[in-house]
C-alpha cells in the first residue's frame, strides 16, 4: 500500500504495518504493562476513531471500532471562534474579513486550547486589521489622548487620527481570558457526541 511504499522510497525495512489503534498503545508502552485491554480514541482534526484493544500473545487484538467522521478538534475551535467573534464585536464593532486576518485569529484559538489541557486558563492576545467604522475611530482617537504620554496601548494600537488609515482598516490588539470551565461551557454537546462511540465499543 502507499505506507509501505512511501517507507521503501525513504530507504526503510517494512516489517510490519501496524493500524494507529495499536501504534497509540505501543507508543504509550501499554503493550509492556500488565494490561489486558486497552481503549484507545483518536479525536483528530475532522474524525473521531474509537477502539477497543484485546492483549493477546504479545499483540494487540481489534475487539471493538466505532466513530463519527463529522466530529474532530476543528469544531472545538469553531466553536471558541464563534465566542470570539461575538466578543470582537460587542468590544470593536466590527469583524475581521481578510484571510490572514481569520488565519492569525484561528492560530490564537489553537493556542490556547492546547493551552487549556494543562492550565485552568490561558489569555488570548492577537493583532488583527479590521475594517474601520465610527466605533473603532472613536476608539483609536481616545486611545491616542490617552496614551500621548506613553506608548503602552492595551486594546488599540497607536495609530494617530484613526480617520487617516490607509485603506479604511484599523489594527487593534484583541485580548481576552479564555478559562477551561467556559470552553467545556462551549463544547459541551461535542464532549458529549464523544462519548456516543465509547459507548458503543464498551457494549461490544
Amino acid at each position: 500500500n502507499s505506507t509501505i511504499k512511501a517507507a521503501n522510497l525513504a530507504g526503510l525495512s517494512v516489517l510490519r504495518v501496524i493500524n494507529e489503534p495499536t501504534a497509540a498503545a505501543m507508543a504509550y508502552g501499554l503493550h509492556k504493562a500488565d494490561v489486558f485491554n486497552v481503549l484507545v480514541v483518536d479525536l483528530g482534526g475532522g474524525t473521531l476513531d474509537v477502539s477497543l484493544l484485546n492483549k493477546m500473545g504479545g499483540m494487540f487484538i481489534t475487539r471493538a471500532m466505532a466513530g463519527n467522521n463529522k466530529l474532530g478538534g476543528q469544531d472545538f475551535n469553531q466553536r471558541l471562534m464563534v465566542y470570539l467573534y461575538d466578543q470582537l464585536r460587542q468590544r470593536f464593532g466590527s469583524l475581521p474579513t481578510q484571510k490572514e486576518e481569520i488565519h492569525r485569529l484561528r492560530q490564537a484559538v489553537e493556542a490556547v486550547k492546547l493551552n487549556l489541557t494543562v492550565h485552568e486558563a490561558a489569555t488570548l492576545r492577537v493583532l488583527l486589521t479590521l475594517p474601520a467604522n465610527q466605533l473603532t475611530r472613536e476608539l483609536a482617537k481616545s486611545q491616542v489622548k490617552t496614551n500621548s504620554a506613553s506608548q503602552n496601548t492595551k486594546g488599540l494600537k497607536n495609530l494617530g487620527d484613526a480617520s487617516t488609515v490607509e485603506g479604511n482598516f484599523v489594527e487593534v490588539v484583541f485580548e481576552t481570558e479564555i478559562s477551561r470551565k467556559l470552553f467545556e461551557m462551549l463544547n459541551k454537546d461535542l464532549f458529549e457526541k464523544i462519548l456516543v462511540p465509547i459507548e458503543q465499543v464498551l457494549q461490544e
